[in-house]
């Protein structure tokens, strides 16, 4: 959970090239993107104290547990390029 947030704060995911692919942040379906659209979705309602970031489907699947990393943790494949978080204070 990113912190500093105030109660009035927007918290957006945004996922640079997620086409083909289903994403569901903490369980809940994020919208589609078509091909070449970059998804950025207020996820603020969403956001609990820890957080899991789900990926389905996808022509390259998703890659099997990286040796060493926590049991369920997986890199997201780099098609998907960059995938972050931006806050938007209140003015």
């Amino acid at each position: 959970m990113p912190t500093g947030i105030a109660a009035a704060d927007r918290v957006w995911l945004v996922v640079e090239s997620p086409a083909g692919c289903t994403l569901e942040l903490n369980g809940v379906a994020m919208r589609s993107a078509a091909a070449g659209e970059c998804l950025r979705q207020d996820v603020t309602r969403l956001l609990r104290r820890r957080n899991e970031l789900c990926l389905t489907g996808g022509d390259e699947g998703v890659p099997a547990d990286q040796p060493g990393a926590p049991l369920g943790r997986r890199p997201l494949p780099a098609r998907l390029g960059r995938v972050w978080l931006e806050i938007e204070p209140t003015a």
